[in-house]
């Protein structure tokens, strides 16, 4: 039998969710601020790469659920959303529809948005300061 990771449901269509708009808005954001030198460019590929091996990490997770074998554990997946994952993180969940409906997830998830976005603002403030100009 061929299981494929994306959920058998259909997808909704032309549906921009909280989770999709804020990425995209903390991408645009983040990919002006870097284009303007604004930010290290190692700094968007930390969060480039958090974000792609999060979103393996869901992948993996999810056909790991599928299949009934090993899985990763939620306070992993937590930790690299934490770790700059978070975009990875949120796209997966929409696409992949892995972990989605579980309530007390959702809310740590979001917890761990606003302390890495938390904690990059200090950083840009402390380390980065923009001309306003």
């Amino acid at each position: 039998m061929n299981r494929r990771i994306f959920s058998s449901r259909p997808p909704k269509r032309n549906r921009l969710t909280p989770s999709i708009f804020i990425t995209l808005i903390f991408i645009a954001i983040f990919a002006a601020m870097l284009y303007r030198h604004d930010l290290p460019l190692w700094l968007g590929g930390l969060y480039l790469l958090m974000s792609l091996l999060t979103f393996i990490s869901y992948a993996r997770d999810k056909r790991a659920a599928e299949r009934g074998q090993w899985r990763t554990s939620e306070i992993m997946l937590q930790l690299q959303a934490l770790l700059c994952g978070w975009p990875g993180a949120l796209l997966a969940r929409q696409w992949l529809r892995h972990k989605s409906s579980k309530v007390s997830f959702s809310l740590v998830l979001w917890l761990m948005v606003l302390l890495n976005l938390a904690g990059l603002i200090a950083i840009v403030v402390q380390y980065f300061p923009i001309p306003l100009n």
